[in-house]
């Protein structure tokens, strides 16, 4: 069965197991919007794991996966064997958009981009902070000007 146009927003999500955990498993998903969640997942060695490969991971989207849009989301991923990534896209998805995420994993090894496994997604901003640029100024004062005192 292929789910199509599912919306998680705005959640907070606490994972702990003896084993993996997932935060979200979208099964041949199409059309979803994930954005706005706040994911803490956190487990031990999984010897069953639901995915081939994946012991543990906050996103996960499987083959066949499609126009899936992954916005604003804090996921840290603590897992006792490590080598997880925060967000897992199967390789044979596309149309993935991932953007503006804070992202940890492997026990804090792996951040920002390098915490996500997606070889055909759009990754867009993923960063640790955010650089916010007023376009009313740029320097402390907010009023653009600068001022620059060369000695000679």
């Amino acid at each position: 069965m292929k789910l199509k146009n599912t919306l998680v927003d705005s959640n907070i999500l606490i994972a702990t197991a003896d084993g993996g955990s997932y935060g979200y498993f979208g099964y041949k998903t199409s059309g979803d919007i994930i954005r706005y969640n706040d994911f803490t997942i956190n487990g031990t060695l999984n010897n069953r794991p639901l995915a081939p490969n994946v012991g543990q991971t906050g996103i996960y989207l499987s083959s066949g996966s499609s126009n899936v849009l992954i916005l604003e989301n804090s996921i840290i991923s603590n897992y006792t064997s490590g080598n997880e990534y925060a967000i897992y896209v199967d390789a044979d998805s596309n149309k993935i958009s991932i953007v503006d995420n804070y992202l940890i994993s492997d026990n804090w090894n792996r951040y920002s981009d390098n915490a996500i496994y997606a070889p055909s997604a759009n990754l867009t901003n993923n960063e640790l902070y955010y650089v916010y640029v007023s376009p009313d100024g740029s320097d402390e004062l907010g009023n653009g000007l600068l001022t620059i005192h060369l000695e000679q």
